[in-house]
């Protein structure tokens, strides 16, 4: 007669673990659905420290909650023991996802706004605490909405003038505050100035030539006619990326990790 020698809680164990996990994917997944889709959208995310955000966030679900279950899980212990110790294990990991959620959503391009020749792209992080009321609805953190693209409009009064000089010395810009924000319409003559055609991105990256190009197809395979022009975009993360866009009607068609001050 064969006996079967492997220790009595390995199979309750590796099932709890193995239902824990599942239900972490589902929740991974939807989280990523959120991120990828609506809030890091294509060609920002890298800018904006997406994927490691992203990956931490997985990281601490894992490790708060099939891991620690699979520790502490043994069918030999009481109902109540086991009870106490999954509610505990729930509560661990409901918090590793909020703040993974969190630490996403503050880190989330919420507009991108022209600056005298180069657009900067601005998240919840850098909008100082006292601006948030000034934030409309719907480019809060948690909204599913898309970044805004504005301008930035010039000093109103004196008072305006010497609040930005303040800022300056306490490193805010004044993208930072929405308060000076403007409809993108309005920098639309700047823009045009300041904006280089991509033939000049091409002869001085033309090893780049082909991701500059599938810009252009995928821009003019969305928008009639497109005019396509490129500008710097910089963040408090890199200095060394450009926006390409329509110049005709102001839209961004795509990014690139590029040095644009050349």
């Amino acid at each position: 007669m064969r006996v079967n020698r492997s220790p009595p809680f390995l199979s309750a164990q590796l099932r709890a673990f193995i239902f824990h996990s599942l239900g972490t994917l589902v929740a991974i997944a939807g989280v990523g659905y959120i991120v990828f889709i609506y809030w890091f959208p294509t060609g920002l995310g890298e800018l904006a420290g997406r994927n490691s955000l992203y990956g931490l966030c997985i990281l601490g679900l894992f490790t708060s909650g099939p891991l620690l279950t699979a520790l502490l899980y043994r069918s030999s212990k009481s109902q109540r023991a086991l009870f106490i110790d999954m509610l505990l294990v729930a509560g661990i990991q409901c918090s590793a996802l909020f703040y993974g959620v969190n630490a996403l959503i503050v880190a989330r391009p919420l507009a991108l706004i022209f600056e005298t020749d180069r657009f900067r792209m601005v998240t919840y992080a850098d909008v100082p605490e006292q601006s948030h009321p000034l934030l409309e609805d719907w480019i809060l953190p948690w909204s599913l909405r898309g970044y805004v693209v504005a301008g930035l409009r010039a000093p109103a009064s004196e008072a305006e003038r010497l609040q930005r000089f303040d800022d300056l010395l306490a490193d805010i810009g004044p993208s930072q505050r929405p308060v000076y924000w403007q409809d993108i319409s309005l920098s639309a003559e700047d823009i045009r100035n300041r904006s280089r055609p991509l033939a000049d991105l091409i002869n001085k990256y033309p090893a780049q030539r082909k991701k500059i190009e599938a810009i252009a197809h995928q821009a003019a395979a969305t928008e009639k006619n497109p005019d396509l022009v490129w500008v710097p975009l910089v963040s408090r993360l890199s200095l060394d990326w450009i926006i390409v866009l329509n110049v005709g009607t102001l839209k961004p068609m795509g990014f690139l990790p590029l040095d644009g001050f050349i």
